[in-house]
């Protein structure tokens, strides 16, 4: 499969490999639920990269680039 990964990328991966995938994979072998987990992406669009992520019903953060990304994560680590 091929999908728009950003604005300047794409990602190829096999059919059914994809974010929501690697969300459950993290859920059953690291055993951590996920109503546990936090996402953060950019591409959270029907159709884009991480709106595979979404569809899980894993909490998420929208962010808008790299910054806002390093934002989230320095407030994360506060707490």
């Amino acid at each position: 499969e091929v999908h728009q990964a950003g604005l300047t990328s794409i990602d190829v991966t096999r059919k059914g490999i994809d974010k929501a995938y690697g969300i459950r994979h993290i859920e059953k072998i690291l055993k951590i639920p996920v109503r546990k987990m936090l996402f953060i992406g950019d591409a959270l669009y029907p159709g884009r990269n991480d709106y595979t992520a979404k569809k899980t019903g894993i909490d998420y953060i929208w962010i808008y680039g790299p910054d806002d990304t390093n934002k989230v994560i320095r407030n994360l680590l506060k707490n």
